[in-house]
């Protein structure tokens, strides 16, 4: 098997097609149930192209036909919070706002631990300023609480928050967990629905991957700070429920492991690897298109085209 075919077919799980096209606008198009775009891991900076990569992969999204219903941000949206401070983190922020300004369908977000301000900075004075941690980017985009859900077109959406602080002793300064307050409320939102109501789930850091198999190697213990560690948790909360998919970044990669009948989508990065080619050489730049029906969702992967040249 090749690393392509790892990627793509998902470890030897159950795969679906990476690069099924999407009709441009003009072209007829089979209009879905529902269709949203799940971009992630856009890593704005200021340097390396990428407010040209952001621009063109807002306005290839803007190009589908039919266009999204709504966008869900995977996390991962700004870059290197953790290491600033609050007045150096709004610069990113504001900046984030004007990039996605343009597009006119109403934006999800997911908090990545790059979005969370000075938890990995020297020193513990800025533990008492007000917008510290997730606060920041919470207010500015999420104007409430890191997790969520909303309905749509008889779906139920569910945004969770996989970011938490680390265990001591820890040299990174986040480790990937679902809390067990996040959890409690799940069981509860979950317990609200009407029996055989289509769900999507959207995460930060994997659920289910084989991203540690591609970096790591076959028998390495994926580290804490890449898979939501307390997942088997998590699987048997949502076990009972029609969960079609999981979407899921912070990896970087394109893949899509099926599992009990649920897709664990990972959708690349906006960025492909931090605005440097492509992800191991594979994963260009680019976002997921989901078309959903009453009960089923289609994914497709598409390239933004960014680098442009070279």
């Amino acid at each position: 098997m090749t690393r392509r075919d790892l990627l793509a077919g998902g470890l030897g799980l159950a795969g679906v097609s990476l690069l099924t096209p999407v009709k441009p606008e003009g072209e007829e198009a089979q209009v879905p149930k529902l269709r949203f775009v799940h971009m992630t891991d856009l890593h704005i900076r200021f340097q390396d192209g990428a407010q040209e990569g952001v621009a063109l992969c807002v306005k290839r999204i803007h190009s589908l036909n039919p266009r999204p219903d709504f966008i869900i941000v995977g996390g991962d949206a700004c870059e290197g919070l953790m290491g600033r401070t609050s007045a150096e983190s709004e610069r990113w922020l504001k900046t984030l706002s004007e990039w996605l300004k343009p597009l006119e369908m109403p934006i999800h977000y997911v908090v990545g631990n790059h979005d969370i301000v000075g938890w990995g900075k020297d020193g513990s004075s800025d533990a008492t300023d007000p917008h510290f941690g997730k606060k920041a980017f919470a207010d500015r985009f999420l104007k409430g609480p890191t997790y969520r859900s909303f309905n749509r077109g008889g779906w139920h959406f569910i945004l969770m928050d996989s970011i938490q602080g680390p265990a001591t002793p820890d040299p990174w300064p986040y480790r990937s967990q679902i809390d067990p307050g996040q959890l409690e409320w799940l069981k509860g939102d979950l317990a609200t629905l009407k029996p055989g109501t289509p769900i999507v789930v959207a995460v930060h850091s994997p659920l289910m991957s084989g991203y540690h198999t591609i970096n790591d190697g076959t028998y390495e213990k994926p580290q804490a700070r890449m898979l939501i560690e307390n997942g088997k948790q998590l699987h048997e909360i949502l076990k009972p429920y029609p969960v079609k998919a999981v979407l899921q970044g912070h990896t970087h990669i394109r893949e899509n492991l099926l599992y009990n009948g649920c897709q664990h989508i990972t959708s690349g990065a906006v960025c492909g690897n931090w605005w440097n080619g492509s992800r191991f050489g594979v994963d260009p730049a680019g976002y997921s298109v989901c078309d959903l029906s009453d009960q089923d969702l289609t994914w497709q992967y598409l390239p933004s085209g960014w680098p442009t040249t070279g």
